[in-house]
This record gives C-alpha cells, sequence and structure tokens, in this order.
C-alpha cells in the first residue's frame, strides 16, 4: 500500500508535467482565429483555462500531502526560503492572485480584502508546489516502471498498466471536474444575463411619489417587447424606461401597505426562449392621515439618504 501511495505520488507529477503544459498551449491557441476548423474542434473537446487553473493547483496539493505524509518532503514556510526564493514566491504569488482575482472574480465580491487572501494563500501554498514538483524527475518514472537490471517481465508489463490506469483516473477525473465548470460557467452567463435590480427608492412612499429602481439588464422599452414590471396590483406605468434604470410613480389607486416590484422578460437561451424575473424589490405605501405618524416620521428622516435625483423628481430640491 505504501508503495502504491508512492507511485500515486510520482503519477500526479507525470500529468502535471506532460498534460497540463499542452493543455494551457491548447487553450491559448482559441484566441487565434488562424488555426484551421479541425485544430479548433480538437481544441474545444479539451479541459477549459479555468479547469487548467484549478487542477493546477489542486494536484500539486495533492501531491504536497501524499509526499509530507510519507515524509518525502519537509514542510517548508515562506519566511524559511532565501532572499531568491523569497522574491520569486512573492512575484508569482501575486501575479497568480491578480489574474484569478481580476479576471476569473475568485474572490472578488470581498474586494482588496480576496486579492490580500489569496495572496497569503499562495505565499504559503507555492514553496511547498515548487518543492514537490522539484523532488521528482522522469528517471524516478523509469526506474518504477523497469527497474535497472529487469528484464521484460510480467512485473514490468503491470507497472506499465497499473500506470496507465493511474494517469487514465487522473484525466478521467480532470475531464469529470472540467464538464462540471462547464456547466456552472454556462449558468453564471445565464444568470448574469437575467435583469437584476440593484436598489429601489424611496423606500417609504406616498400616493404619488416617483420611484427610482436601478439595475442591470432591464431592456430598453419597445412597444411591441415582452418586457414588463409589475406589482401584486399589477403592471406598472413606467415614466422613465432604459437598460439601466426605471422611473415609476405609485398610482393612486394603489392599497397602502407593502408593494413588491419585479420585472418579467424573455431571454433567447441555447435557441430557447425562457420566461425570466429579476429579483424582487419592496415598497412600503403609507397612507396620508389627519395626524403625524411614525411612518410619516420614517419618511421625512430617509430624506437626507436619497439621491439628488429622486429628491429632485419629488420636488424636495
Amino acid at each position: 500500500m505504501v508503495k502504491k501511495i508512492d507511485n500515486v505520488i510520482l503519477f500526479i507529477w507525470v500529468y502535471i508535467v506532460i498534460a497540463l503544459p499542452p493543455f494551457l498551449i491548447l487553450n491559448l491557441m482559441q484566441l487565434s482565429s488562424t488555426e484551421p476548423d479541425f485544430i479548433m474542434k480538437f481544441v474545444r473537446k479539451i479541459p477549459e483555462l479555468p479547469t487548467l487553473i484549478i487542477i493546477a493547483i489542486i494536484l500539486p496539493a495533492i501531491g504536497v500531502f501524499l509526499s509530507v505524509l510519507r515524509k518525502k518532503i519537509k514542510i517548508v514556510y515562506f519566511w524559511q526560503l532565501d532572499k531568491q526564493g523569497k522574491i520569486k514566491i512573492t512575484f508569482f504569488s501575486l501575479f497568480l492572485s491578480l489574474v484569478l482575482w481580476r479576471f476569473f472574480s475568485v474572490l472578488n465580491k470581498l474586494s482588496y480584502l480576496g486579492l490580500i487572501i489569496l495572496f497569503m494563500f499562495f505565499l504559503l501554498y507555492l514553496p511547498l508546489a515548487t518543492m514537490y514538483l522539484d523532488s521528482l524527475n522522469f528517471n524516478k518514472l523509469k526506474l518504477l516502471i523497469a527497474p535497472p537490471q529487469q528484464k521484460f517481465t510480467p512485473m514490468i508489463i503491470g507497472n506499465i498498466f497499473f500506470s496507465l490506469i493511474v494517469l487514465l483516473f487522473i484525466h478521467a477525473s480532470v475531464i469529470a471536474l472540467d464538464g462540471q465548470i462547464r456547466t456552472y460557467t454556462h449558468n453564471q452567463i445565464f444568470i448574469s444575463r437575467m435583469p437584476q435590480i440593484y436598489s429601489v427608492e424611496p423606500r417609504l412612499v406616498y400616493h404619488g411619489t416617483k420611484v427610482v429602481v436601478l439595475g442591470k439588464n432591464f431592456g430598453w422599452k419597445v412597444p411591441t417587447q415582452s418586457t414588463k414590471f409589475y406589482t401584486q396590483q399589477g403592471e406598472l406605468n413606467i415614466d422613465l424606461w432604459t437598460n439601466s434604470k426605471i422611473i415609476f410613480t405609485v398610482p393612486l389607486q394603489w392599497k397602502p401597505g407593502n408593494i413588491e416590484v419585479w420585472e418579467k422578460t424573455i431571454l433567447n437561451w441555447d435557441d430557447k426562449n425562457i420566461d425570466v424575473q429579476s429579483n424582487i424589490a419592496k415598497i412600503k405605501l403609507i397612507s396620508v392621515t389627519n395626524s403625524f405618524t411614525p411612518d410619516d416620521d420614517a419618511y421625512f428622516q430617509q430624506l437626507k439618504h436619497l439621491n439628488k435625483e429622486t429628491l429632485k423628481i419629488n420636488g424636495y430640491k
């Protein structure tokens, strides 16, 4: 069993140094439109760049874990490196962190904190991964498959067969992961094209108040387009409609209470027309009474925090 673990450590290294670089080169070829069609058809079947990045992190991590478990390498921390090693690791940590954070949206919702987390991760991870990759070479693979002074025996055939099985298993796992990532990416692109409401103000409204809704992918209002905004009380009449903003006036016939606002539209996706709906924004319609109520006080308190445009269209500035 111990020997099998040592073999797996080696085969992970083999897959990293043999398979990943060509996959990366073929992915970069997709940036060029001058390649023959038959090459591009082949390229589309290999793991995509996000998968390769994830695999380039996961596989060495597994190799590091098994190597440390088998005491083949020692745990090395960033601060234990020499000056040149620290400079090199710092450069690559910063580069990888920026690429993942900026271009692949990894932890970018945390703003610069996400970038710092990635940078600290790579500062700790890269010294170990480098030590693992440097601890192996093709001579060890040769010795594993065909020991010296060993004739071509069933043992060598068994070693070759075992090597192929492990490498095929690793590749099958990579392909399976790539399928999951492709599906996730496809769904995320679809979600990114759906209408989304970011904010609505004012939140407390009277009859006749003009409400500003900000968001994205609202579409541009066309009379024949089946894109509409709704509330529980029916379709909204829009005063101003752009792709990122709508303005509507609270109708006099609405009943006081909580009002939900959303958009319905149709997206063409995978050659199908799909009905989609935005997230729901909420406002509260308060009624005018003979006395000054807590809701009235809250309404005027919120004016201090509204945008100038919202105040202006409602006659406050």
